[in-house]
């Protein structure tokens, strides 16, 4: 930089270089202070940003010092001289409304700051102009009740915070608007079971509660349901996903499996739907299927990633053990058991079997 010193201490009017040679910031000092109008520029020469800054006195630990601090509007701005930013400030802080642009104009986000950190009502856009979230924050943290939108406008996400933290019950929405998942989260983690909700013709109907962690199911008890109703329980694993149709100007391409809305790409006259289905997690433990429309046991097995293995119960509508034994990596293994409704033995089909063929000795 180049200035004058008084007293050792930079005082009037001085200039700063990048290493290009180009102006990267000027103003005034007194008595090693910044005071009055100091402009920035960019490493190309366009104005950067202006503001003003005023000498207060400070006092800290028993010792009072003047310091210069930005009062009032600081401006930024893109190289094309449209303004980006207009924050304002207090005793050289971000303090009050502070607002940031796009690059065409467009507004981005619209923020409130107490002491430089954000502190109250944030709103953000896309640069279509269309809502992107807002809710409130508290000392630089989200708190309370926010919501989320996808790049068409509709909501994307209920969603409430505790300290930044996830807390309370939160709400997923497809592209189309359709609730495809809530439930509740504590101190940031997963509770208790989420539901799911498959839909055909837009009628909602529950396709799953699970036992999530992490926005994997792991551990826990989970629940099937077709057409809304239980029809088994147990222990799933893997991370659920929305099975969604890729179209292409309007033709259906593919099928594609995705944990949460995929976006459209306009640019490709890509747009993607929701199918209103599910990519059902895979029963990794023990798992109860029920006849449709009871509590009453079909059956009781063990699954390893969708596959029988170990023990294994079958029984009739009327509780009545139907077939017992085990199977290995999906094929009967071992002594089995069949029974007739009557509670006796089906010799002709009970014995011992292996790799799913009865044996015949």
């Amino acid at each position: 930089g180049e200035g004058k010193y008084l007293y050792n201490k930079q005082e009037g009017q001085w200039v700063f270089y990048y290493k290009n040679g180009k102006k990267s910031t000027e103003g005034l000092f007194s008595e090693n202070q910044k005071t009055g109008e100091w402009v920035g520029y960019h490493d190309t020469g366009e104005l950067m940003w202006k503001a003003t800054y005023v000498i207060k006195e400070k006092t800290e630990s028993g010792f009072t010092m003047k310091i210069g601090g930005i009062e009032g509007r600081k401006i930024s701005f893109f190289k094309n001289g449209k303004v980006w930013k207009e924050e304002e400030f207090s005793n050289g802080v971000k303090n009050g409304r502070s607002q940031e642009y796009y690059e065409d104009g467009k507004p981005k986000e619209i923020s409130w700051f107490k002491d430089n950190e954000k502190d109250g009502r944030t709103n953000e856009w896309y640069n279509s102009g269309k809502k992107k979230f807002e809710g409130f924050n508290q000392k630089n943290q989200k708190t309370g009740n926010w919501r989320f939108y996808h790049d068409n406008g509709l909501v994307s996400v209920n969603a409430a915070f505790d300290a930044n933290k996830p807390n309370g019950k939160w709400e997923f929405y497809s592209r189309d608007g359709l609730l495809q998942r809530e439930g509740y989260y504590k101190d940031g983690k997963e509770t208790g079971l989420w539901s799911y909700y498959s839909y055909i013709n837009r009628r909602k109907q529950k396709a799953m509660e699970l036992a999530l962690l992490g926005g994997m199911v792991s551990g826990g008890v989970s629940r099937l349901y077709d057409n809304g109703t239980l029809t088994g329980e147990g222990a799933l694993n893997g991370i659920p996903k929305g099975i969604y149709e890729v179209m292409k100007n309007n033709k259906s391409v593919e099928t594609i499996e995705a944990a949460d809305p995929p976006a459209d790409n306009p640019a490709q006259g890509i747009t993607i739907r929701w199918t209103g289905k599910w990519k059902v997690p895979k029963k990794n433990g023990t798992w109860k299927d029920f006849y449709p429309g009871s509590r009453n046991k079909k059956s009781e097995a063990t699954y390893m990633m969708d596959k029988l293995n170990g023990p294994y119960k079958e029984f009739y509508p009327n509780g009545k053990l139907k077939a017992e034994g085990d199977y290995m990596t999906g094929k009967k293994n071992g002594d089995w058991k069949f029974y007739l409704p009557d509670g006796s033995l089906d010799a002709a089909i009970s014995g011992r079997y292996m790799l799913d063929k009865k044996s015949k000795f």
